[in-house]
């Protein structure tokens, strides 16, 4: 088991205070494409993103974490290239 694992099995996703229906609603009728863009790793922020209610503004095509940008990170501008 790798460390991203160990993280989206065992950290507390409650304090993330869980969906938030609002915020749901208003990115959902947002027009534009999004992403989420993370530094943590990518089992760890598509957990996070499921815990919140954010799975369908978010697919996984258009989830970028740490994982997609290596050796690059944020705020590196060669990590925000390969995601844009």
């Amino acid at each position: 088991q790798d460390l991203a694992e160990w993280w989206a099995e065992h950290l507390n996703f409650e304090i993330l205070g869980g969906p938030d229906k609002n915020l749901v609603e208003m990115l959902e009728s947002c027009p534009l494409k999004m992403v989420a863009f993370s530094n943590g790793p990518r089992k760890y922020v598509l957990k996070a993103l499921r815990e919140m209610g954010l799975s369908k503004v978010f697919p996984d095509e258009q989830v970028f974490a740490v994982n997609d940008v290596l050796p690059a990170c944020k705020p590196e501008r060669e990590a925000f290239q390969k995601v844009f």
